[in-house]
């Protein structure tokens, strides 16, 4: 009896699968190496296909440690969260929403950097895509600004779940 071929596996579809799959794990990092100028806006992620901010309130906050500085001095301040979170654009903000001081990169942990949005390193976030609870940060408040002063942030916990507006107690800045 005549011996019929053997039937080839069709390795297409497990091809394109974990092709796929790559594609997906890259997408998850997201903007692995901090946030893009293009978020500065709106301070959200702009990961395709956009994705609404969480409703409700983030697992994320400030501590901020005192509730007053003297302008021009450091102001120490923690991001923290109940959840790991991957990535985060922290701005600090007067009353009205101007963007205030800047984050020395001196001043920051291996976990954050300095990026412009309206003036030099007024912003930071995120070095890596690498998960973290807390933020230990430093920031340079202007000398020629008195009044109360927040910080607000978009936290991101993986590439479709964030949270945006997320903001701190205010707290003033006093001349001595």
């Amino acid at each position: 009896m005549p011996r019929l071929p053997r039937p080839q596996p069709n390795y297409l579809p497990a091809l394109l699968s974990l092709l796929g799959l790559f594609h997906s794990l890259g997408l998850v990092q997201g903007n692995s190496n901090g946030a893009p100028k293009s978020a500065c806006d709106w301070m959200s992620p702009w990961h395709e296909p956009y994705t609404e901010p969480q409703a409700g309130p983030a697992p994320y906050a400030f501590r901020i440690y005192g509730k007053e500085s003297l302008a021009g001095n450091l102001v120490a301040v923690c991001l923290v969260g109940d959840e790991p979170f991957s990535g985060f654009m922290i701005q600090a903000h007067d009353p009205a929403g101007a963007v205030l001081g800047s984050w020395p990169a001196s001043q920051l942990t291996s976990s954050a950097q300095p990026m412009t949005c309206e003036s030099q390193n007024d912003t930071v976030t995120h070095v890596s895509s690498t998960m973290k609870q807390v933020v230990p940060l430093k920031w340079q408040s202007p000398s020629n600004y008195t009044g109360e002063v927040s910080f607000k942030a978009a936290v991101v916990k993986d590439y479709t779940t964030f949270w945006t507006g997320v903001t701190s107690e205010a707290f003033t800045l006093q001349i001595s």
